[in-house]
């Protein structure tokens, strides 16, 4: 991870009990309909990927074109919660899909998963992963509580890449049809920022991320 990247995480220091607060206050007030119960299950961690490709160079090729293409995409998502956030929240909300696009577009990462996909012939999925951990298990050691944080946003970022690469629809909670309560061990900021205010009443958080 480059110094650049790891500072523009670092700076984001955004309180997200109250980002999920300022969302619920809009959502409940004036409201006491009644509301099913939805426990949210999110880990990106337990996505299963293989581990190696086809040893040929056309096929890796085409690995690292599918893995542009995920990238690609995964920023213009990012883009759009960015800009939503910001207009539902403000920007100071917002800021946190900054770094998430920084570190997308870090050279430095696209080199990195570039290089493991055609010396190792990892598939883009695995390449992604295992970079992305390893990014995550630095925050996680961290001994400030508020920068271990981050790893969640690294976790985030991995599931959103392997989503597009899979070609899986990731935010299930953009899919409510009617009004809950959302159980989560955490909300990530693309979570958050997709919910659909019509049907979600409230946000309790259990245990731990």
């Amino acid at each position: 991870m480059s110094l650049s990247m790891a500072d523009d995480l670092f700076d984001i220091k955004i309180d997200r009990q109250r980002m999920h607060e300022t969302r619920q206050a809009g959502q409940t007030q004036g409201r006491q309909a009644s509301c099913s119960v939805l426990a949210h299950r999110r880990d990106s961690r337990e996505i299963a990927v293989g581990k190696r490709q086809k040893d040929d160079i056309a096929g890796r090729l085409a690995e690292i074109d599918r893995l542009r293409a995920a990238l690609q995409a995964a920023a213009g998502q990012i883009e759009r919660n960015r800009e939503q956030v910001a207009k539902e929240l403000g920007r100071q909300y917002a800021a946190i899909f900054e770094a998430h696009l920084q570190m997308l577009r870090d050279p430095q990462l696209t080199t990195e998963l570039e290089k493991l996909i055609r010396e190792r012939q990892y598939s883009p999925e695995y390449a992604v992963s295992r970079v992305l951990r390893r990014y995550a298990k630095v925050f996680q050691g961290l001994d400030n509580s508020h920068l271990a944080e981050r790893a969640n946003d690294i976790f985030d970022i991995e599931s959103r890449i392997l989503s597009n690469l899979l070609g899986r629809r990731r935010e299930e909670l953009t899919q409510l049809t009617q009004p809950v309560l959302i159980l989560a061990h955490n909300l990530t900021p693309s979570e958050t920022a997709t919910l659909d205010r019509k049907f979600v009443r409230g946000f309790v958080k259990i245990g731990r991320a």
